[in-house]
């Protein structure tokens, strides 16, 4: 199985204004620190922009995961229809940059489970007609808010993919689940890693969706690795070509800050160039 280790634009100011040459150097740097490709927000660029990361992806030979979200962000709708219409017109919007994949933030956590259903049922057949593997991130505020909601929509619809962000799910739990007391939460993990193309390498705590820094928090990382590791087996076992990790520490609000001072506590380059690292050494 092929592992790629992206990076996540997110916190990288450079990316926010339209292409000029700095685009280049932060990219040069960022291969040079062993980042394979690059997870891209697709829906917040402009055209130009776009155009800039097609052109690049092909001149630095670059990975691409477009990131998506259907009705936007902040969630526009409650409405299955318009987020059914926001996901072909965001797939749309992905293809420009010729990705090899695409991430969705889907759907919304107050649906019923008939409405989830509807949903992702829906989409496993129009997925059918796109040609770039598509998965769909566990997050906050969307469909896959919590691991039994999602293990529900896999068991239903096989053929729905994930990125697997599982500090979310420590956060809504408010635990890192451990087999003793959360026989639950692996009963349905034991569904849902065989469904996991992807992971986003950050690390969350109970009370905190990103901590300050990952190597202050080896326990937590601990716990993470073996999850991670469970999930990658898994997709090695079923002959996965391709699986991706994105190192995705990110800006404010993700980082803790004094709202007073507005100073930010952590630095999101060295916690995802940390991650990086431990990622080369230990999930390769």
């Amino acid at each position: 199985m092929n592992r790629k280790y992206l990076r996540t634009l997110w916190d990288m100011t450079a990316f926010h204004k339209e292409y000029n040459k700095e685009w280049l150097k932060v990219i040069n740097k960022l291969k040079q620190k062993g980042y394979q490709g690059l997870e891209i927000a697709v829906q917040f660029s402009s055209e130009k922009q776009l155009e800039a990361f097609k052109d690049i992806k092909q001149k630095k030979q670059l990975s691409y995961i477009a990131q998506i979200h259907t009705c936007g962000y902040p969630i526009s709708s409650s409405d299955v229809n318009a987020h059914l219409d926001s996901l072909k017109k965001g797939i749309e919007t992905a293809l420009k940059i010729n990705p090899d994949a695409i991430n969705v933030h889907s759907g919304r956590d107050c649906w019923t489970q008939d409405q989830t259903l509807e949903f992702f049922n829906k989409v496993q057949e129009f997925q059918q007609q796109v040609n770039v593997p598509i998965q769909h991130e566990t997050h906050r505020q969307r469909a896959l808010f919590n691991p039994y909601i999602t293990k529900l929509v896999i068991e239903n619809c096989p053929q729905i993919y994930l990125n697997a962000d599982i500090s979310h799910w420590v956060l809504v739990g408010e635990r890192f689940y451990d087999k003793e007391h959360d026989k639950e939460f692996f009963d349905a993990f034991n569904v849902i890693k065989g469904n996991s193309r992807q992971i986003h390498a950050r690390i969350g705590s109970p009370n905190q969706i990103q901590v300050i820094h990952p190597e202050l928090e080896a326990e937590a990382l601990k716990w993470y690795d073996q999850i991670w590791k469970d999930i990658a087996q898994a997709q090695e076992s079923k002959g996965t070509k391709v699986f991706y990790y994105t190192c995705e520490f990110g800006p404010v609000p993700y980082s803790i800050f004094n709202p007073k001072t507005q100073k930010v506590l952590n630095n999101t380059t060295k916690s995802n160039d940390f991650m990086l690292q431990h990622l080369l050494n230990n999930h390769k």
